[in-house]
């Protein structure tokens, strides 16, 4: 789900306003979609690292000299490059010991890496459990990091080691309907008993057994629903419960279905909403009720703004989002690739700040990360990394 521990609160809020600059900028450290993690890296304080997936590129930014370094391997080694086809789902984890050592869990087409940066010595060292492709991003789950990879003869294998990378006993998952689901799964979400990678054929579950023990299924979908994944993760209901937005080719609706074991509820959709997981969107208005339920007055015929939640605080109650034109409905808008005016808003629940506007292709392609007291926006269509101060 697209949600954060850290608070959101930017700095100064009521002064802010869409047509201000960003606070700070840094220079991204080449051409490339990056992802960027802050954490400590045989270092004291957390620093900035910024890793290039599709071609297996690890950055260090250096405050002092205002640079980016590129950490290499020290027998000169290079790190597997990711599965580019995860796209908007690829994720990583972090695991944080002893010294200011951090491990990267990342998912390659060598399996999942275990990256450990040195900043200071300007190098990583890199391990790979299963040695096989990754089909979808780890999750950590159990006190340990899972990641599905693609066996031989159409089987998953379930990559699994500790949070420093020491492999574990994996599981794997063998069955006649396998080779449909062979694709990249979705970003995976768990909670204390089921860990989940949703496809567009069904999805893979790990099960946590009362004796403690893990077990691997696939489940498929209904066959008259597909999923939708362009409309964000699946909803987060005040029961615990996750419901995922499907389109039902028959009746030419939407309906969204429940992933609980061993059932099958369903709930008629109006229309599709974007979500963070317990919140979600209808059209510019943040909405507390479950995405199903439309209000008793609404005023679809004025609405010409959109906003597309991106990230959640779970600490705060704050999503960051972006607010668009109405021009095409949503589903016509996120299949457009031409550059749109995108507006940055925070929204509060009881107040929306914009504070920023940017003109790209795809603006959801945003990646967002929190550094050294500053919000940070990156895009590979910009020329800077763009950030804001937080409120401390």
């Amino acid at each position: 789900m697209c949600q954060t521990s850290q608070p959101l609160q930017l700095a100064g809020t009521a002064l802010r306003r869409q047509t201000d600059s960003a606070d700070q900028l840094l220079k991204p450290p080449a051409a490339g979609d990056f992802e960027f993690f802050s954490v400590p890296a045989g270092t004291a304080v957390p620093v900035l690292l910024a890793l290039e997936p599709g071609k297996g590129l690890l950055y260090a930014w250096l405050p002092d000299s205002r640079q980016w370094a590129l950490l290499t391997h020290a027998r000169e080694h290079l790190l597997a490059c990711c599965r580019k086809t995860l796209g908007m789902s690829w994720r990583a984890e972090v695991g944080t010991g002893a010294a200011g050592c951090s491990h990267l869990f990342i998912p390659t087409e060598e399996g999942l890496a275990c990256l450990t940066p040195d900043v200071p010595g300007l190098a990583f060292t890199v391990g790979y459990v299963g040695r096989l492709p990754s089909i979808g991003a780890p999750i950590q789950w159990m006190g340990r990091i899972w990641a599905p990879l693609r066996a031989t003869g159409g089987a998953v294998q379930f990559a699994c080691c500790d949070l420093e990378g020491r492999a574990g006993d994996g599981v794997v998952l063998e069955t006649a309907e396998l080779p449909l689901v062979l694709n990249a799964m979705q970003a995976p979400v768990a909670d204390a008993r089921r860990a989940m990678w949703l496809g567009d054929a069904g999805r893979l579950e790990l099960h946590r057994r009362t004796t403690g023990t893990v077990d691997a299924v696939f489940v498929p979908w209904p066959a008259d629903l597909k999923p939708a994944f362009e409309f964000g993760s699946p909803y987060l209901a005040s029961d615990g419960e996750l419901w995922q937005l499907c389109r039902n080719a028959s009746r030419r609706s939407y309906e969204y279905l429940s992933l609980a074991p061993f059932q099958e509820a369903r709930m008629p959709a109006l229309q599709p909403r974007m979500g963070t997981g317990g919140v979600n969107f209808r059209f510019a208005r943040r909405q507390r009720t479950p995405p199903w339920e439309e209000p008793e007055h609404g005023h679809d015929g004025t609405e010409v703004e959109i906003v597309l939640p991106m990230l959640e605080s779970t600490a705060s109650g704050s999503i960051l989002g972006l607010r668009l034109e109405n021009t095409s409905g949503l589903a016509g808008m996120l299949r457009s690739t031409e550059r749109v005016r995108a507006v940055l808003v925070l929204d509060e629940g009881t107040r929306q700040t914009a504070f920023f506007t940017l003109n790209v292709a795809m603006p959801w392609r945003l990646r967002w990360f929190v550094h050294d007291g500053m919000l940070w926006a990156f895009h590979a269509q910009l020329q800077q990394i763009h950030g804001w101060e937080l409120q401390p």
